[in-house]
């Protein structure tokens, strides 16, 4: 029993030691020994900066329409200074000037960079501000992007050390954030598309968990403590970037206003000419719709929710779009406040998916499907800011003009509503009729009673009630009796 005791703890000792080991331990280093130089920092403080441009740093939250219309634009919390800005940026400099008048107002540069082929990037730092001026091909000064640098004094010179050995031992990066919620605060976090986690932070410090290629990314412009492995690699590797962080975000920032604005070269442009539609797709879990006014009098609108295959504006105020996942077919107002209208759902067609969209006109749009071939032919019209939508009939399967000598209990209904009847198409082998009538109002459209009761002496099919102008139509589920859904352009949706 002693000597199976003593195995026991020879055995236990032996698993710890191997793991004590085995543990990734960490060294410090000077930052020349990381490839890391010196930060420089440059002095804002005699440099005024517009006093719009500074409100909006200190309050991004505040950006509205009047910003987007002056020429500024806010991507991830950068301010984007584009060419349509008149006003200075800083204090005797404006869009348009040299890039020497740049290094003469401002001085040393902290970094000269090439972004895009034929511009010149002038990267200045403080320890409260970043900027990066980017020059065209002629040297003048055509963009800027400016970004608040946080202070983060209070962090302690080993936090470095705390991130490596903490994620090393959960491996796994948000446990390790939720667990140190003074280091989790200067975090931002993101997944990564296919898997993995991803959280940055303004310390200048970037980490990646994803699969067999988990790293922590150390940027030139952090001031804590520098380590490395010392006898082994641990699960996250080490990197370290020649790289200002605030940089690259900045640099990233340009990019992304640039990739928007390539976006609209090809936009489709809305009857009135008022509006941009543009389509973007990052991956396959980032995709939107853009609408931009042409005159930038308010700012772009996002429309998130459909991937598209095809798409075309319908009216000023409406697109129609076919799902590139299902070629399901939706209506969606350019606002981006009203939920996407199904087509098939809506008017309750045969198909539901598989769309191809055909020909689009000033009242109406047809969609194709292969199985079964079949064309639909769906109308639109828009009063009072909301579109009805309703499927055009082909030849009626009979039409019923005389109706003086038509029986059909239909016909008090109508007449109760003060509804002049003239004639009755026949479609779908005769049950579903459109009843046409000398004068549709709002009040028919919304009088429930009226239509439960029509509903009840057309036996409970689906039925239209038209006139010139306007229509009312009318779905209805059989097995309960009830009405489902009445679309018109006099109540809308």
């Amino acid at each position: 029993m002693i000597n199976n005791f003593k195995t026991l703890i020879c055995w236990i000792f032996l698993v710890c030691s191997t793991d004590l080991i085995s543990a990734p331990k960490l060294k410090p280093i000077a930052r020349t020994e990381a490839g890391l130089t010196t930060p420089i920092y440059s002095d804002f403080s005699n440099k005024k900066i517009h006093s719009e441009i500074q409100s909006l740093l200190m309050a991004p939250q505040s950006f509205n329409d009047v910003h987007f219309y002056k020429g500024l634009q806010l991507v991830d919390e950068v301010v984007i200074v584009t060419k349509r800005y008149k006003g200075e940026v800083f204090e005797g400099l404006m869009m348009g000037v040299s890039l020497d008048q740049i290094k003469s107002v401002l001085g040393k540069v902290c970094t000269e960079s090439k972004l895009t082929a034929g511009t010149t990037n002038l990267f200045y730092t403080s320890k409260y501000l970043s900027v990066v001026f980017q020059c065209n091909a002629n040297n003048v000064l055509a963009l800027v992007a400016i970004k608040q640098r946080p202070h983060n004094a209070l962090m302690p010179k080993t936090v470095l050390k705390t991130i490596i050995e903490g994620i090393n031992e959960t491996e796994e990066l948000y446990n390790f954030l939720d667990q140190h919620p003074d280091i989790n605060q200067h975090f931002v976090r993101a997944g990564i598309n296919g898997g993995g986690a991803y959280a940055e932070s303004n310390l200048g410090i970037e980490i990646t968990s994803f699969f067999e290629s988990s790293e922590i990314m150390v940027f030139n412009d952090f001031e804590g403590e520098l380590y490395k492995y010392e006898n082994s690699e641990g699960t996250y590797k080490i990197v370290y970037s020649k790289k200002d962080y605030q940089q690259d975000k900045l640099e990233s920032a340009i990019l992304k206003y640039y990739e928007t604005e390539e976006s609209f070269v090809g936009a489709k442009i809305s009857p009135d000419g008022a509006y941009k539609l543009t389509y973007v797709i990052n991956t396959s879990l980032s995709y939107y719709f853009i609408v931009r006014k042409n005159d930038y009098s308010a700012q772009d609108i996002y429309i998130y929710g459909n991937r598209a295959d095809q798409f075309q504006w319908l009216n000023n105020n409406y697109f129609v779009l076919i799902d590139d996942m299902d070629g399901r077919c939706f209506v969606v107002n350019r606002n981006g406040k009203e939920e996407a209208v199904d087509i098939a759902q809506s008017l309750r067609l045969e198909n539901s998916d598989g769309f191809v969209l055909g020909e689009v006109l000033t009242d109406y749009f047809t969609v194709k499907t292969s199985d079964p071939p079949k064309t639909y032919k769906i109308g639109f019209k828009e009063s009072n800011h909301k579109l009805a939508l309703f499927l055009v009939a082909g030849k009626p399967d009979k039409v019923i003009s005389d109706i003086a000598h038509w029986e059909h209990p239909v016909k008090s209904v109508l007449a109760a509503e003060k509804l002049e009847l003239y004639k009755v198409e026949l479609f779908k082998s005769g049950t579903y009729p459109v009843f046409y009538v000398k004068a549709l109002t709002t009040q028919n459209a919304n009088n429930k009673a009226f239509l439960n009761q029509l509903a009840k002496q057309n036996s409970y099919w689906d039925f239209e009630i038209k006139d010139q102008k306007h229509s009312i139509a009318v779905s209805i589920d059989k097995k309960t009796k009830t009405i489902t859904k009445v679309v018109s352009d006099l109540i809308g949706f």
